[in-house]
């Protein structure tokens, strides 16, 4: 998580505080949050690092890359959008 991404850190309390995993222990049930993002995270960030490489390796145009960058920018602004549908 960059540490200038507001967007994130608002997601990440968002998630820590909309719901209870653990009843009766504040403690536990932060714990078990922060676990669960961290794995998250991981998972993500592995993800997003190998496609990053296989794209990488496909060594686009400038003309590619831009459309490749508008595409990606694009599936943002639809998930965004669908979030509040």
């Amino acid at each position: 998580m960059g540490l200038t991404n507001p967007k994130a850190y608002l997601a990440f309390a968002s998630l820590f505080a909309s719901y209870t995993l653990i009843k009766g222990s504040a403690p536990q049930d932060s714990f078990a949050k922060w676990l669960l993002l961290v794995a998250v995270m991981v998972v993500v960030d592995i993800v997003w690092l190998t496609i990053g490489g296989l794209l990488r390796g496909l060594a686009l145009s400038p003309n590619g890359e831009r459309a490749l960058n508008v595409a990606l920018g694009s599936m943002v602004l639809i998930a965004a959008g669908l979030a509040f549908a």
